[in-house]
């Protein structure tokens, strides 16, 4: 994927409501006259132009995106044309899992949902933005507690189109605001499963054929449901579209 840093995407604006550092979770290198990113958690590389390098290269060293718009003005580049390359630039890495924010920003109740959650004796405070809350706090109803303290924070931070998951403060992956429930589920599952004394876990659907068990893997999202669903209207048994089996 070639990305052009500023082009035209984004709206004029400012940065102040970007958060003040990001992490970076990709390699920077310069191949045969081409700068190319690497990100080894997809196993994927990305062309970006000179601009996008110089902003990669700013955020590397923990200069704020403000402060690298204002840098980028210094140097004779139009103010609202800096904040449009460097909006663009996160945008994107965001969305490409390339940059994180550096930890969740501060939120009024009056701007969260908070539900807690009981799973395999393991208790989950999820506290959601008012607007990524629904249908992810509905989902999970059937688990809720009435708790005031729980075992592990999950804090969901919107920005620029993402939704961030932090875990007691330490940020864990992202997603678009219509997977929320599966990350979030994936996330709780892991949870589980690092607490559970066994050899091997399968995350599975399960249907009967024949008086045969088919077991279909997968991670969250993969698909296993809509698979499940066609196989039963196929003529398989139901057992479970969502069993995780612990062999110790």
């Amino acid at each position: 994927m070639n990305h052009e840093a500023g082009n035209g995407t984004a709206p004029p604006g400012s940065t102040a409501h970007i958060p003040a550092t990001f992490v970076t979770q990709g390699r920077l290198a310069r191949v045969r006259g081409q700068n190319i990113l690497f990100s080894p958690s997809q196993r994927a590389i990305f062309a970006v132009n000179d601009t996008a390098a110089e902003i990669w290269r700013s955020l590397e060293e923990g200069t704020s995106p403000r402060a690298i718009s204002a840098e980028m003005a210094r140097a004779g580049v139009d103010g609202i044309e800096a904040n449009r390359h460097v909006e663009a630039a996160l945008r994107d890495w965001q969305r490409l899992s390339l940059i994180r924010p550096d930890a969740p920003p501060s939120v009024s109740a009056r701007e969260a949902v908070s539900q807690v959650v009981a799973i395999a004796g393991l208790s989950v405070r999820i506290e959601y933005p008012a607007a990524c809350a629904f249908p992810a706090v509905v989902v999970f109803r059937h688990l809720e507690v009435r708790r005031e303290t729980a075992d592990i924070l999950f804090q969901l931070v919107e920005h620029e189109g993402r939704v961030h998951l932090f875990r007691d403060g330490d940020w864990v992956l992202s997603c678009a605001p219509d997977e929320l429930p599966v990350m979030v589920k994936g996330q709780m599952l892991i949870e589980v499963l690092d607490r559970s004394a066994y050899e091997l876990a399968l995350h599975a659907a399960a249907l009967l054929k024949n008086e045969r068990i088919v077991l279909l893997c997968g991670n969250p999202g993969a698909g296993k449901t809509t698979l499940t669903l066609a196989l039963v209207n196929a003529g398989f048994g139901f057992v479970s579209d969502d069993v995780t089996l612990l062999d110790s």
